[in-house]
């Protein structure tokens, strides 16, 4: 038996300056093309300055000859702040639109008569700024090795979740994972 276990973690410390803002503009009238209109524009400037930090871990453990199981996790934090002069009111709001956490487990087992079943479980916690909710995904995959070189393979993603929220994207279109199936045929040479 194989129980070799190894893991690697980093941590991350990054300072930001002169981030993008949008920055409102003096309003004024347009008369061409009619109708007239009021046009307030948005001017790009650098007046903000951030901070990310964070940790990635992970870890692998050969349990025996045929199962190797894997480990992940990362935490992150952004903290944005403008300038005294930024009259920007929305790019502080980047702040919860990355996930704070997330964690992955994946089980490689190989079977006999040439089969694999491997398995992955996916957590994501919730996004601030968007109202998104946390979401927990299984994936799984069943292939078989007929021949040395091919492998025929079926998959199931979002095995026990018929659709989960991502992101809303613009605002107008929203961002569903919905649960997916597909076959693979592989050929190495």
């Amino acid at each position: 038996r194989d129980q070799r276990c190894n893991h690697r973690d980093s941590y991350f410390y990054n300072a930001y300056d002169r981030l993008q803002t949008s920055e409102p503009g003096s309003p004024f009238l347009e008369t061409n093309p009619p109708p007239s209109h009021l046009v307030i524009p948005l001017l790009f400037r650098n007046l903000m300055r951030g901070e990310t930090y964070g940790i990635e871990a992970s870890a692998n453990w050969n349990v025996s000859h045929n199962w190797k199981v894997r480990a992940g996790y990362s935490f992150l934090r952004m903290q944005l702040h403008r300038y005294p002069t930024s009259r920007d009111t929305v790019s502080e709001g980047a702040e919860g639109q990355s996930p704070r956490h997330q964690f992955q487990f994946h089980s490689l087992l190989n079977l006999p008569q040439h089969f694999d079943f491997d398995a992955s479980l996916y957590h994501v916690s919730p996004l601030a700024t968007d109202r998104i909710p946390s979401y927990t995904r299984v994936d799984v995959r069943l292939g078989w090795r007929f021949h040395e070189n091919i492998e025929l393979s079926g998959v199931v993603q979002n095995l026990f979740d018929t659709q989960h929220l991502e992101s809303l994207g613009n605002g107008v279109t929203s961002s569903e994972a919905r649960r997916g199936t597909y076959g693979k045929l592989t050929w190495r040479f």
